[in-house]
């Protein structure tokens, strides 16, 4: 293999190695913007929950 030949793949090595960092830091993101959203879904279901408990509780007067 001469020494370009050489060299081509050793950067074609690195920017996969890039590449895959890239990805795995995408897919680590997107884990945590997806549990972020699963709270913030959960939050918004108990402030309904219990507004909701607010109206019930002021119709039985």
């Amino acid at each position: 293999m001469e020494m370009s030949e050489r060299l081509q793949t050793d950067d074609h090595d690195n920017i996969d190695q890039e590449v895959e960092a890239l990805f795995s830091q995408w897919r680590e993101d997107r884990k945590k913007l997806a549990a972020r959203r699963q709270v913030e879904q959960y939050l918004e279901m108990k402030r309904l929950r219990e507004q909701i408990g607010d109206v019930f509780d002021l119709e039985d007067f």
